[in-house]
């Protein structure tokens, strides 16, 4: 049964993806910009999030390092 969730997670979001990527061809089909401006638009908006992406990492490696920590903590606790 697991399969057949972690299977409809996968395919839930390569929807999603799917649908986001359908969206971008459509916006730049319908653009009103030449395609020199809406390559830099893109661009721009690639490395703002690919920075989201990279911040969001870090905090995430930041909460795992915590929580790895603290649980390292009370395993000592318990073996001792």
């Amino acid at each position: 049964m697991n399969r057949n969730i972690d299977l409809s997670k996968h395919s839930a979001l390569l929807v999603f993806v799917a649908g986001g990527l359908a969206g971008v061809a459509a916006a730049l089909l319908f653009a009103p910009q030449s395609g020199s401006k809406n390559r830099g638009a893109i661009g721009r908006r690639i490395r703002e999030g690919l920075e989201r992406g990279r911040r969001a990492g870090a905090r995430v490696a930041a909460k795992g390092g915590a929580i790895l920590a603290g649980l390292e903590d009370r395993k000592g606790r318990v073996v001792s």
